[in-house]
């Protein structure tokens, strides 16, 4: 990624392996583990100034104990994080 004024982050949850977030709208095989999921959420704003995230596809109604909510909330946190060690 190269160094950017300006990201405008997007991940779909459907981007992420089934096994780490099922409750999408149309899963399908591979994806990407949590720790990748983690890492480019964490790593991307030493790149550049977020200004923007949008985290998608996520379907409550297929979410079961809503684990794969608490996947999303986890992955905010993580870019929060890689925000303020960016600052």
């Amino acid at each position: 990624l190269p160094r950017a004024a300006w990201l405008f982050m997007v991940l779909g949850s459907g981007a992420l392996a089934p096994s780490v977030g099922c409750a999408v709208g149309g899963g399908s095989p591979g994806g990407l583990a949590f720790e990748e999921g983690g890492d480019l959420r964490g790593g991307v704003p030493a790149r550049g100034r977020v200004v923007g995230a949008a985290f998608t596809e996520l379907v409550p109604a297929r979410d079961l104990n809503e684990v794969s909510a608490l996947v999303v909330v986890r992955l905010v946190m993580r870019l929060l994080a890689g925000i303020d060690r960016a600052r």
